[in-house]
């Protein structure tokens, strides 16, 4: 099973209302995930092939983490839509990015005659369900 994921910019409601995002995305301070992590890549390439500079703030391996250093006003951030619409914060909206540049492919696969404990079955029909969306 494939899954598409789109990429959403977390920031406080008011720094996204103020202007075009992509302005917005120039003139912000980032918190990105750490240099292991292909977000990481994706994100900054992505912004490159757009003239942006990145200004990071900070890095981190805890989606948490980034977002309460967003939620303290530090910086805004990049999540995949299957995170974002999981780490819901007061204050904290998720705007989505188009672009090809940030369309994430993930593949998830199993042996189909292979015992599969609740919780794995449990996330597979929460990926079914995520497919289409």
């Amino acid at each position: 099973m494939f899954l598409k994921n789109a990429w959403y910019v977390a920031a406080w409601a008011r720094e996204l209302a103020e202007s075009p995002l992509g302005r917005t995305i120039a003139g912000e301070p980032l918190v990105l995930f750490d240099h292991g992590f292909v977000l990481h890549e994706m994100v900054t390439q992505a912004l490159r092939a757009n003239r942006l500079s990145p200004q990071v703030a900070a890095r981190s391996s805890q989606i948490g983490f980034m977002l309460e250093l967003v939620a303290a006003g530090i910086g805004i951030t990049f999540l995949p839509r299957l995170v974002a619409s999981l780490q819901a914060r007061d204050g904290i909206v998720a705007v989505p990015i188009d672009g090809p540049a940030l369309e994430w492919r993930m593949a998830l696969a199993w042996r189909a005659d292979a015992y599969l404990p609740h919780a794995a079955r449990a996330w597979l029909d929460v990926a079914k369900g995520l497919r289409g969306a």
